[in-house]
């Protein structure tokens, strides 16, 4: 059987960077990829870098799929909640970590849509707008009038929140 037959090809950076080959069984846990067909090259317009990410996690759950995680999130610690190994794949830079997330969402890799979702949470649990805006690097571009008026909004979202009734 000829090898390249069972891989497919994928290329970084809308085909301008490197190729990467992946055993076609190693694609399950990706929608998109699993739904291929032919043996042409992929171009995806994801870096190297991120690209080279995908794939490791792909090899890394070939022959079993990740564990779920739960939600809500049982602890503030990412390693608590997922395997050491997932905890340190997603041990990334913000911009790093946030092209992983979108790849993963466009290739439809939820199990990793899941663990970058978790990892976000994890950063940002318990921090107010400030801090977030701190952690991602965003320019505050609301007025001090639309700070006010956002914080008595979501006031009384949490208010109406706490004191709806459970069933």
């Amino acid at each position: 059987m000829d090898v390249e037959q069972d891989v497919y090809i994928l290329k970084s950076e809308g085909g301008n960077g490197p190729e990467f080959r992946i055993s076609k069984d190693s694609v399950g846990l990706s929608r998109v990829l699993s739904d291929l067909e032919g043996d042409d090259a992929i171009e995806l317009n994801f870096s190297a870098q991120t690209l080279s990410k995908i794939l490791e996690y792909l090899n890394k759950y070939k022959n079993n799929a990740p564990a779920s995680i739960e939600r809500p999130l049982r602890a503030k610690v990412l390693k608590e909640v997922v395997s050491e190994w997932d905890a340190a794949f997603v041990e990334l830079e913000i911009p790093d970590l946030y092209d992983l997330l979108c790849a993963a969402h466009l290739l439809d890799i939820a199990p990793l849509v899941d663990l970058c979702g978790a990892k976000v949470a994890t950063l940002i649990d318990r921090k107010d707008a400030e801090q977030i805006r701190e952690i991602f690097g965003l320019a505050n571009d609301l007025t001090p009038e639309q700070q006010e008026s956002a914080k008595r909004e979501f006031h009384s979202i949490l208010v109406d929140e706490i004191q709806a009734p459970t069933s």
